[in-house]
């Protein structure tokens, strides 16, 4: 089998070898050239095999898809769900919904470069106190693209947040006669929102521990509740 030129080794941290190819499949519409890189092969063999069927695609008149960063989150998060909690899953699942994907989830994830991702961490900083922990999750799925070889890089991990630091601590607490009132309030304006803060305050459980109860965990018959997990 004749040598393509296209194809190169490179090596990985731990010192083995693999290759890679940048293939040309044509010109979009636009006049742009339209290329895409795979990597990963073990053997210059398995390199070649997939660079010869993308070029046989190619005359066929296949293009490569690309893919929104909501696509990939998508694969990614099909994938994630098999790996941990419930109550986690539908907590990142929020994360992603309210603040990741408003960002970013519109934009073909070949596409999105480190001003993209830096606006994106800004906008978090300024919104949200635990903004790192949105900055880990949208790494996630910049690191299952580039495990698919969509991407050679994760322009989320170049981009650098300050910490914010903790504002003098102010009285956050009510007294025994706000609470009341705050709790009849609350109760005219939302039933839902009422049992659960009332469960907070006379039970002294933690927001995340109120937010992870099933109905398996509350005894009717003995008024207890157990404890089991933590909403984080």
């Amino acid at each position: 089998m004749a040598k393509i030129k296209a194809i190169k080794s490179y090596k990985l941290v731990s010192g083995e070898t693999r290759y890679k190819f940048k293939i040309y499949l044509g010109t979009a519409s636009t006049g742009k050239r339209i290329e895409t890189t795979r990597r990963g092969f073990k053997t210059i063999t398995a390199a070649t095999n997939e660079y010869l069927r993308l070029k046989i695609k190619f005359k066929e008149g296949y293009r490569p898809e690309k893919k929104t960063f909501s696509d990939i989150y998508n694969e990614w998060l099909s994938i994630y769900r098999k790996s941990v909690k419930p109550s986690t899953y539908h907590k990142t699942m929020q994360l992603f919904l309210d603040h990741i994907l408003p960002c970013l989830g519109h934009i073909k994830i070949q596409s999105i470069t480190y001003k993209h991702c830096e606006n994106a961490a800004y906008i978090w900083y300024d919104q949200l106190k635990k903004h790192k922990t949105v900055e880990h999750y949208a790494a996630k799925v910049f690191d299952y693209a580039m495990k698919l070889d969509i991407i050679e890089r994760n322009p989320m991990k170049a981009v650098t947040t300050p910490i914010k630091k903790q504002k003098e601590s102010t009285k956050d607490y009510y007294s025994r006669e706000e609470l009341i009132e705050f709790l009849e309030a609350t109760k005219n304006e939302d039933i839902k929102k009422y049992a659960y803060l009332r469960l907070l305050c006379y039970t002294g459980i933690r927001r995340g521990e109120g937010f992870a109860l099933q109905w398996s965990d509350i005894n009717f018959d003995k008024k207890e509740i157990t404890i089991q997990s933590c909403y984080l």
